[in-house]
């Protein structure tokens, strides 16, 4: 037998043997859960309790104490407006909630009050417990894997723990504890009737974001208000440098209209209304103001405030027309300073009109990596909403790179003039990255074409003497959905670009010192099977199981002096899976080309760019290169690429205990692309995202002799990705 037979041979038995103790290891945790587990699993199930409706008034009464002793703590998103030193703050919130199968959750506060200056709303991971469910999957929307459902097994250990009566039924304590260390995972204990398996009390802690939760759930006593929460307490306590908060929430849930899922109901409905779900949702339609007026709990709180709860209320009281005109003028001067740097602003402009200022200063504007060097963006929008659902969305947004030494800016404005068929008119100008043209790019693909290491091709980059052109752009466009999902868009796209360094040596080589085109634009994207609902006479997009896919023409025209003659053609399909147990398979493919190639032009690909400024993780399909070299993006007449990163919060480090209260989520990524001279080139990488910070690591290697490269990026977040 050959070695290489070998080889394989010993290769299969390692593979059967692993896969054989990964079926032993499933067989022996799921002989060791107890039978009552299996119940609680099955409860839902076995007595037929699937809600399809549900209407319910929320009312929620918080307690925070925090600890303040410096700025850090007005960088942190979540936690509020709090005031520098040691201080008490009490509220009460109203919440309209309302739930429609298949698992659409509209949420509207309707009244808050509150001793914390400056609070507007409640954070969504404060007011998450509201639509807790502990056998679905996930505990509150899209974290905590839930221990109660069958699908989280592997992830937990049961334990019988005590047995008492309670109402005249035996209940059973079990003790719960993760197997692995990690954000997304519990310890408690659930009390179970334990000849059903129903849910009647479940307690947990766990951390998230360096936050230290503790909640306990008393589930509803009858029919399908069983399978929800009737009250919650929960507190979670909060430290970071040398500034600490510490809050409690106490939830009452009050279910109006609980009605079961009807399937044959729910298909005769998408039968008449296709892929239009208005009708699931109801409290997305209601449009009234929050209420900020103490009298209105006092109408509806379901139990009387203790006399330490109404003491804060008179304290909070009295002082408010003290600290309006005695202030001291030191902490008027620093409040103000801080609020002006490090808060948003909302500024009103008539009845219908908000203009939105970002904080001047917040960490999500930072990021480096060792090929874009330091960069730096933030923005400012106005929002407008006129008559019969048309609004009106004008964009600032600005950023610098300071390796390249340039400031981008553009302002992206858009009319949404026609709600009912989502038609908006858009127009935009800005500066683009710098870029060399066509002619150029033919003398470099000669250069490069005879070179077979990795090495030769950068030495040929870098010897020659690029000529770089600033870009200015304007494009304006219509854009109309033909029918559902499917959007045209006509367009027209102006560029000016100028020669950086013009002198008299390059007027004698030819070079021309400005380059104007004028290119009317056709793009297309069709989202197949794209369910969606109204929202204030507004085309709402909710989801679909498609892949989008989108087609792209332009042609250069000879008018008003401009003369680039070109054809360029893109076309595109993305996709975003969510899996099981948190997991996301983020998926990009698409390609491009120039045709009809007459004189200069410029390869300026529309999906296919180098962006200078930072990108978020939230981003996630941008499809970068972060190991690619800039130069690479304008050489080609074409190229092809195929992006595909899997997510998820439980991938390797966030495993591992000291870090697992840190690392949020990772990815790894796999890119691939074919240019001229990188045929292919492919990309891996791997990246995680904390509550302080994104962090990642890339490799790219191609079919050249020594072709690897490397690349690293580093961005601020601060909580901003909660």
């Amino acid at each position: 037998m050959s070695r290489g037979v070998e080889c394989v041979a010993t290769k299969i038995c390692i593979s059967s043997l692993s896969l054989f103790l990964l079926v032993i290891q499933n067989v022996w945790s799921e002989k060791r859960i107890p039978p009552l587990v299996n119940r609680v699993y099955s409860f839902v199930e076995d007595n037929h309790l699937r809600i399809g409706h549900l209407d319910s008034k929320i009312y929620l009464k918080y307690h925070m104490q925090n600890t303040r002793k410096n700025v850090a703590m007005r960088l942190i998103p979540f936690i509020g407006h709090q005031e520098l030193g040691k201080h008490t703050y009490f509220g009460e919130s109203a919440f309209k909630f309302s739930y429609t199968a298949p698992g659409i959750i509209n949420k509207k506060q309707i009244a808050l009050y509150c001793t914390m200056p400056y609070l507007r709303n409640l954070q969504d991971l404060m007011a998450a417990s509201i639509n807790m469910t502990i056998y679905q999957p996930t505990l509150l929307r899209d974290r905590i894997l839930s221990p109660m459902n069958r699908r989280n097994k592997i992830y937990y250990r049961y334990r019988l723990d005590s047995t008492f009566y309670e109402n005249g039924r035996i209940i059973q304590r079990v003790k719960i504890s993760p197997r692995t260390f990690n954000m997304q995972l519990v310890k408690g204990y659930m009390d179970v009737v334990s000849t059903t398996g129903e849910v009647r009390r479940f307690a947990c802690n766990f951390n998230y974001n360096t936050q230290h939760f503790s909640t306990m759930v008393e589930l509803g006593d009858h029919g399908l208000e069983r399978l929800l929460p009737k009250r919650i307490r929960q507190t979670f306590d909060f430290k970071f440098l040398k500034n600490s908060s510490s809050c409690f929430f106490d939830v009452f849930c009050n279910y109006e209209n609980v009605i079961p899922y009807d399937e044959e109901a729910v298909k005769k409905l998408l039968n008449e209304n296709g892929y239009d779900l208005t009708f699931l949702n109801r409290l997305n339609i209601d449009s009234t103001e929050t209420e900020r007026d103490i009298s209105f709990f006092e109408k509806e709180r379901p139990e009387p405030l203790t006399s330490s709860e109404d003491s804060i209320y008179q304290v909070y009281m009295k002082n408010l027309s003290i600290k309006r005109t005695d202030k001291k003028q030191k902490n008027i001067f620093s409040e103000s300073l801080e609020d002006l740097f490090l808060g948003s602003h909302y500024v009103r402009l008539g009845s219908r009109d908000l203009l939105r200022l970002p904080p001047i200063i917040t960490p999500s504007m930072v990021e480096w990596s060792n090929h874009k060097g330091l960069s730096l963006k933030s923005q400012i929008r106005l929002i407008s909403n006129l008559k019969k659902g048309r609004q009106l969305t004008s964009n600032l947004h600005f950023g610098n790179n300071f390796r390249k030494k340039e400031f981008y800016w553009k302002t992206p404005t858009d009319l949404l003039f026609s709600p009912k068929c989502n038609g908006i008119f858009h127009i935009e100008v800005g500066n683009g990255n710098k870029i060399y043209n066509s002619v150029q790019a033919e003398e470099v693909r000669k250069h490069l074409s005879d070179k077979l290491q990795y090495d030769s091709l950068l030495n040929a980059f870098n010897h020659y003497i690029f000529n770089y052109y600033n870009d200015f752009f304007a494009k304006t466009s219509i854009s109309y959905e033909l029918i559902n999902g499917l959007t045209g868009k006509l367009g027209l796209v102006f560029h000016e670009r100028k020669l950086i360094n013009w002198n008299e040596e390059a007027q004698k080589n030819g070079i021309n010192h400005i380059y104007r085109s004028l290119a009317p634009n056709i793009y297309l994207e069709w989202t197949p099977g794209l369910y969606y609902y109204w929202r204030e006479q507004r085309k709402q997009k909710l989801f679909t199981k498609w892949p989008t896919f989108s087609a792209e023409y332009e042609r250069g025209v000879t008018a008003f002096h401009c003369d680039n003659k070109y054809e360029r053609w893109e076309f595109e399909a993305k996709e975003k899976i969510n899996l099981y147990a948190l997991r996301t398979l983020y998926m990009r493919i698409g390609g491009g080309f120039y045709t009809r190639k007459k004189n200069a032009y410029f390869l300026d690909y529309s999906n296919f760019l180098y962006n200078s400024l930072p990108t978020t993780w939230l981003d996630e399909m941008n499809g970068q290169f972060e190991a690619l070299d800039s130069r690479w993006y304008n050489e080609s007449e074409y190229y092809a690429r195929a992006c595909i990163s899997y997510e998820s919060p439980m991938l390797a480090f966030s495993r591992i205990k000291p870090l697992t209260q840190y690392i949020k989520r990772e990815r790894i990524y796999c890119n691939l692309l074919s240019v001229h001279n990188l045929n292919p080139y492919v990309e891996t990488g791997y990246s995680i995202s904390t509550h302080l910070f994104d962090i990642g690591a890339f490799m790219g290697a191609t079919n050249k002799k020594g072709g690897i490269s490397f690349g690293w990026s580093f961005a601020l977040r601060f909580f901003e990705n909660n």
